[in-house]
């Protein structure tokens, strides 16, 4: 599939593209505890169809990403969404108020399913957002990802920018 050079670059027609059984995820991990106010994802399926995510969960990690593992405690399933055929910036986890925001160091964003049982996935975009400035516990608002050391993996394997 396509690297992660191309979910993050700032051209919706690229995309990550996925390998291997599902769940696919995409894990961002942070130096030290952040504030988390949303968590979205640029999805087309118009062009991608049964590559584009349908059943995706966000968990969040609030002291190691080692919380992320299956059966590691405590870790926290923050949203399960069912997306039908999304288009554009999806808000996958806004579950928090501003003044209310998500504190971790490690954001993971499974895709469970896709649409029409597709195998592999297309994501064009992700952002974990911070809550806008002067609101408590913000930092700058559009803190997109770029945290140390985000990966990408399928099974297990991981693939580190």
């Amino acid at each position: 599939g396509n690297g992660l050079t191309f979910l993050l670059d700032p051209n919706p027609a690229t995309f990550w593209q996925s390998d291997g059984a599902q769940p696919h995820t995409l894990t961002a991990t942070f130096p030290s505890r952040v504030q988390i106010s949303a968590v979205r994802l640029l999805l087309a399926y118009p062009a991608d169809e049964s590559y584009t995510p349908r059943t995706v969960s966000v968990t969040l990690a609030a002291t190691s990403p080692k919380e992320l593992r299956p059966g590691s405690a405590p870790h926290r399933h923050a949203a399960l969404l069912e997306l039908d055929k999304p288009q554009g910036w999806v808000d996958i986890l806004e579950a928090y108020s501003a003044s209310s925001p998500a504190a971790a160091v490690a954001v993971q964003i499974a895709v469970i399913a896709n649409h029409q049982n597709g195998k592999d996935c297309h994501v064009h975009g992700v952002q974990v957002l911070a809550p806008a400035a002067g609101v408590a516990g913000g930092a700058a608002a559009g803190a997109a990802p770029g945290g140390a050391g985000e990966e990408a993996g399928e099974n297990g394997g991981e693939e580190e920018r």
